[in-house]
């Protein structure tokens, strides 16, 4: 764990506050994510779940603006999505899951973004390099109708360096590549069963510095922009 998890911390009847609500709090167990854990902590605005052990995360009624993956994580899902940001910004090696609190509309709508952190080489610019290019190991949503990734980095880009999503399972109809670095998906499936996804129709990626796409989206009926 890279971080202390402020569940146990506030467990002992102590109480945290933050000093910057922009500043993330660790929670690494989920079954420390409730009420009574949250009656104990102020200024805090970013729930991290990095080093997570796995499970279900579940951000009814808890108050955060956004979840950041920070570190790596077992399979974990996140849940009860409204308006919360997600970000990730270190490499993960397995699944995370994302489920919004309602789900039954013909419009519902996630972004993930996805940056590493820029990495001091000592020298006047950073360059994008394998550390601060991030892999996430398997990105999982479900009806969701418009899927969105944002794929930046903190550093220079660099020709023939990209962020990766090694697998997108998704029954998204759309999806939607913005950001200021290029994004490769290696696997697109339509859930985790490694179905070939055969629900998404349009790839509008008109707004990024670039997609990858693997073999999954060849010979698929699916209109490509940008």
């Amino acid at each position: 764990i890279s971080a202390p998890d402020y569940g146990d911390v506030v467990s002992t009847n102590a109480t945290v506050t933050g000093c910057d609500g922009t500043a993330p709090l660790p929670i690494t167990n989920d079954d420390n994510l409730d009420a009574g854990t949250m009656a104990k902590v102020t200024g805090f605005e970013v729930l991290s779940i990095g080093s997570s052990a796995g499970s279900t995360y579940n951000l009814s009624s808890m108050g955060f603006a956004g979840v950041v993956v920070d570190a790596d994580i077992a399979a974990t899902t996140v849940s009860n999505i409204t308006a919360e940001t997600i970000d990730i910004t270190a490499t993960t090696t397995a699944a995370l899951t994302l489920a919004l609190k309602t789900a039954t509309g013909s419009t519902d709508a996630l972004t993930v973004t996805i940056e590493g952190a820029a990495v001091d080489t000592g020298a006047d610019d950073d360059t994008t390099n394998d550390t601060n290019d991030l892999t996430v190991s398997e990105l999982v949503t479900a009806s969701i109708e418009t899927v969105t990734i944002e794929s930046n980095t903190a550093a220079t880009n660099e020709a023939g360096v990209s962020n990766v999503v090694s697998v997108l399972a998704t029954d998204a109809t759309k999806l939607v590549v913005t950001g200021d670095h290029v994004l490769t998906i290696t696997d697109f499936q339509e859930d985790t069963s490694a179905a070939v996804n055969t629900d998404t129709v349009t790839i509008d990626a008109s707004a990024s510095a670039g997609l990858i796409m693997g073999d999954y989206v060849s010979g698929l009926n699916v209109s490509i922009l940008g």
